[in-house]
């Protein structure tokens, strides 16, 4: 199963907390790094 990622969504951003993608490792995934809203 190959998940779904934006059009936009650009190889430099993998890895990459905060691009609202969720990936191995992240338990949430919201598309911002404002480490007060508890996912980032």
């Amino acid at each position: 199963v190959t998940p779904f990622h934006p059009l936009d969504y650009t190889v430099d951003h993998r890895g990459s907390c905060g691009d609202g993608v969720l990936q191995p490792g992240e338990e949430c995934d919201d598309g911002n790094d404002d480490v007060g809203d508890s996912c980032i």
